[in-house]
């Protein structure tokens, strides 16, 4: 999914789904552009099932949650307790 193409703040995501029975896997993959380095510097590694997943911390999250423009990115902020939007200048 392409977001705010031919911009600075141009970044595509890939989106993954593995269902197994009952169980359902789903992973995005956001190509790393300049707008959202910060987030990407900030990423943190874990161990999970003997392989190494890397993973934004919640600041880092909230950011380029904050950059989608999907219902789904607001509703996400706010189960993260974000208040995203609302920061003094």
């Amino acid at each position: 999914m392409p977001f705010q193409v031919g911009t600075a703040e141009e970044r595509k995501l890939y989106r993954a789904t593995q269902i197994e029975g009952k169980d359902v896997l789903t992973v995005d993959v956001l190509m790393m552009r300049p707008i959202v380095e910060d987030a990407w510097e900030s990423r943190h590694v874990f161990a999970w099932l003997d392989r190494a997943v890397t993973v934004v911390f919640l600041e880092g999250l909230t950011k380029m949650k904050g950059m989608g423009d999907r219902h789904q990115n607001l509703a996400d902020l706010e189960n993260l307790g974000s208040d995203f939007g609302d920061e003094d200048p």
